[in-house]
């Protein structure tokens, strides 16, 4: 369960880059204690993360229904912010500024801005990585903000929280198949960007692996086992084959009726070929 988050995390990376105070300071997973990270750098900025992710499921079944990932959203600054407007392409508006001062007011007025922003961010029309992010989030079954606040080493910092419950729309892609139309195009806009191509093809080559027959691919989405795809799947029956099951392509139907007609006479034994086709007709006699 786990191309999903890494999926989730990238996509609201590259949305919020340069879309709120933070600039360019929007981090994926970063371990680094906040405080630490405050005393670092005292300008604002953003640590993403995917943290509880649980499955309410009874067997292996790679998309099982009733998962619930938290999405962190986590914002963090330690001095003065200038506040600047910007335009749909992220360009400064000319004629506004204003310098919110390091008070523990103007700390969490920031923070209440650099909050807006990152929802506007995520709701943004024109952005293909927030497009993706939506798609992946689907519609969140909660939103908790925390916020939070220290002294540590002189360092006064304030921070805040938003956690997004939601269960993914997009399902993690099977095993041993060509990546659907999402992580498709998910792929190319990775290629698309100058530090996350070298990742693309990885991505793509995790999902697709070894390619298995289509039968291989329904046991690894379900979670099951040999016997279960063997009695209740579509595997070959005999156990020695590995790949595509043999189509059947033709059948023949032998009808022996053992009654009489009208007359008296016994039905005649017939034998009729259905031939190859997706409606093949045939007729039994009468």
């Amino acid at each position: 369960m786990s191309l999903v988050n890494f999926a989730i995390r990238t996509c609201l990376q590259q949305a919020l880059i340069g879309r709120t105070h933070a600039e360019k300071r929007v981090f994926d997973s970063k371990v680094t204690p906040i405080d630490e990270l405050a005393e670092a750098d005292p300008k604002p900025l953003i640590v993403i993360s995917t943290d509880d992710d649980q499955t309410l499921g009874t067997s292996f079944d790679l998309n099982a229904d009733g998962r619930e990932l938290d999405v962190v959203i986590e914002m963090v600054l330690a001095g003065a912010v200038d506040v600047t407007l910007k335009d749909q392409d992220g360009n400064d508006v000319p004629g506004f500024e204003l310098q919110i001062p390091h008070t523990d007011a103007g700390m969490e007025i920031t923070l209440d801005f650099m909050q807006r922003r990152v929802m506007r961010a995520l709701a943004e029309p024109g952005s293909e990585w927030a497009e993706l992010c939506r798609r992946l989030i689907g519609t969140p079954k909660k939103m908790l903000k925390r916020r939070g606040s220290s002294t540590e080493k002189g360092v006064k910092f304030a921070a805040r929280q938003i956690v997004i419950t939601c269960e993914p729309d997009v399902n993690e892609p099977a095993y041993g198949t060509a990546p659907n139309k999402f992580w498709t195009r998910f792929i190319a806009a990775m290629r698309g960007d100058e530090e996350l191509a070298p990742y693309a093809d990885a991505l793509e080559a995790e999902i697709t692996g070894a390619e298995l027959p289509s039968w291989r691919v329904l046991q690894g989405m379900l979670g099951w086992g040999d016997v279960e795809v063997r009695n209740l799947g579509p595997a070959p029956v005999d156990p020695t084959e590995t790949g595509e099951p043999p189509v059947l392509t033709e059948a023949t139907l032998e009808v022996d009726v053992l009654d009489l007609d009208m007359s008296g006479a016994p039905f005649s034994s017939d034998v009729r070929t259905i031939a190859a086709g997706p409606r093949a007709p045939f007729e039994v006699p009468a």
